[in-house]
């Protein structure tokens, strides 16, 4: 039987944040729950609704995010992304590394969503 290595929201979180930083290039990223001396200015929520290895040699992520203003509920930006991946075996490693691309492949499309907003909506 396989395993993640960490509990798996911990994971996704911990390799979000090093995707985003760097698809960004930001200086840090703070993660949920954060002290209020720590408090963003802008915060991207996820809910992922699959992360899983499909049939076929593929991976599959399904999420819906949104990037707000931390003083906001209202969304700048709302969307919902699906992704697949093709794996390179039949093996857990390889399931682990193609949904770590497909995270680093939702990390740029937050990114390229967050450039996208009006110079005005964002710090």
């Amino acid at each position: 039987t396989e395993r993640w290595g960490e509990p798996l929201d911990r994971g996704l979180e911990r390799v979000l944040a090093i995707d985003l930083k760097r698809a960004l290039g930001a200086e840090r990223i703070v993660l949920h729950p954060w002290y209020a001396t720590e408090s963003p200015d802008v915060q991207v929520r996820i809910t992922f609704t699959r992360f899983e290895r499909a049939d076929a040699g593929k991976v599959v992520v399904r999420a819906t995010w949104s990037v707000r203003r931390a003083s906001s509920d209202a969304p700048l930006v709302e969307r919902e992304t699906r992704l697949e991946r093709a794996t390179n075996g039949e093996d857990g490693a390889s399931a682990a590394l193609a949904l770590s691309f497909a995270l680093a492949d939702l990390a740029s499309e937050i990114a390229a969503a967050w450039s996208e907003a009006p110079p005005d909506a964002l710090p």
